[in-house]
This record gives C-alpha cells, sequence and structure tokens, in this order.
C-alpha cells in the first residue's frame, strides 16, 4: 500500500505526461525509499511518500476529489482511496500499473 499526502500526489500528477508514447511517463513513479517522482520529459517533481518497500508506476484513472488530505493506492487491488482529513473515504478511482 502507497500513501500519499494531497500537496505530494498534485505535483506529482501535474508534472507527469498525459497522452505520452512513452508510456512510463503516464504515470507517477512511487521508489521503494519513499520517493514519487512525476515527469513529462521536460518538468519533474520528486517528493516522499510511504511506500512500505513497493516499487511501480501507476496511473489513477480518475480526476482527484477537490477535497482530500491524502491518497491510498493499492497496487494488487489496482485502486486509489482519496481520503479527507479524519481519514473518512472521500473517493475510490481504479489505477492502471503501468510497471512494478
Amino acid at each position: 500500500m502507497i500513501t500519499v499526502k494531497r500537496a505530494e500526489y498534485l505535483s506529482a500528477l501535474t508534472c507527469a505526461g498525459v497522452k505520452e508514447v512513452r508510456y512510463y511517463l503516464n504515470g507517477i513513479f512511487f521508489d521503494p525509499e519513499g520517493f514519487v517522482v512525476g515527469t513529462n520529459g521536460h518538468r519533474l517533481f520528486c517528493g516522499r511518500a510511504i511506500t512500505e518497500g513497493e516499487s511501480a508506476i501507476v496511473n489513477v484513472k480518475a480526476k482527484p476529489p477537490t477535497k482530500f488530505e491524502q491518497v491510498r493506492i493499492d497496487t494488487v487491488l489496482k485502486a486509489a482511496t482519496f481520503l479527507n482529513n479524519e481519514g473518512q473515504t472521500v473517493m475510490t478511482s481504479p489505477v492502471e500499473v503501468i510497471d512494478g
């Protein structure tokens, strides 16, 4: 399970590619050491996340909700759960695991 705070998720999402021929640039990379990286080949974001030793490139299929505090991404169930500041689920979205 990967946990990312709102600011890091939105920043990585902003820098990630959209409809990129190089498919691995269409997602957000999560490093086993706790880094989250988004790039489109021209701009780059690198932040921190709780990855629990997982390494994966994921593409969340839905636009994020306007109000959430963190995202929990399950690469096994292929789902992203957006949580508010009280830990309640705001939205759940399918996730495409590009590599991992």
